[in-house]
């Protein structure tokens, strides 16, 4: 039988190929099998969110019990409706999260959080600072989380810093004619 982690690891593909009704299936199948694991509450929040449903997403993430993945979740759906006090106080508390905690999730993940949200704000720069952070020291939750299909990386993936990056991860499709 399929574990939660199947169930989870199958969702954040499905949410990245952009498929929401089978993404959130799997991530409430997840929940039903353990309501208190980390990560769930927040991919779901996340898949509510690209289907448009902020207020279902809002109290998604608030369900979240990893400070880093509810932060940067919760830093995402106040952008993305509008709150932006909100959203940077979520962003700054994530951030300092991150600083003063030196476990084993905040270094998994931690600087590809942070990169993430200023990358769905639209705030390139200070996005690829943190992505180039979070390559420099094997943060391997930037590939757990496939930077080549997170959608909340979508906005940078016309810029040339975004190819040169999954290029340093060995993650670049072969360039044609190259």
């Amino acid at each position: 039988s399929l574990t939660r982690i199947h169930y989870n690891n199958l969702g954040i593909l499905y949410y990245g190929a952009g498929r929401h009704e089978e993404a959130e299936a799997l991530f409430r199948k997840s929940l039903l099998v353990d309501s208190t694991q980390a990560w769930a509450h927040h991919h779901l929040g996340l898949v509510l969110l690209a289907q448009g449903k902020h207020d279902a997403a809002l109290a998604e993430i608030a369900r979240e019990t990893s400070p880093i993945m509810r932060l940067r979740g919760l830093a995402v759906v106040r952008s993305a409706r509008g709150e932006m006090a909100e959203s940077d106080a979520a962003l700054a508390e994530l951030i300092h999260e991150y600083q003063r905690n030196e476990n084993e999730e905040s270094a998994f993940v931690g600087p590809y959080a942070i990169a993430s949200v200023y990358a769905y704000r639209g705030e390139a720069d200070a996005a690829f600072e943190w992505l180039e952070r979070a390559r420099r020291l094997k943060a391997r939750g930037m590939l757990y989380l496939d930077v080549r299909h997170d959608p909340l990386l979508a906005r940078l993936q016309g810029d040339a810093r975004f190819r040169m990056l999954l290029r340093e991860l060995g993650l670049a499709e072969a360039d044609a004619g190259s």
